[in-house]
């Protein structure tokens, strides 16, 4: 009932700069190919979650969670 992805990492950032950096980096490190149909087509796909906690210091018990996947076929 389980499975691995090969590739897959998981960061925790502090900050939106430390976020998209890791963006960047793995949009640099995608292995470019070509085919017939397309020269530039990366043959790879990559899923970007983000999943941002929010709190109050007021009430760190009240957290908000949001999740934002960015898919890049």
């Amino acid at each position: 009932g389980t499975f691995a992805v090969d590739g897959l990492s998981r960061s925790q950032v502090e900050s939106p700069e430390q976020a998209r950096e890791l963006f960047f980096m793995a949009a640099r490190n995608k292995i470019m190919g070509s085919h017939n149909m397309n020269q530039q087509s990366s043959r790879s796909h990559c899923i970007y979650t983000f999943y941002i906690d929010r709190w109050s210091a007021d009430t760190p018990e009240n957290i908000i969670r949001s999740e934002l996947a960015i898919v890049d076929l």
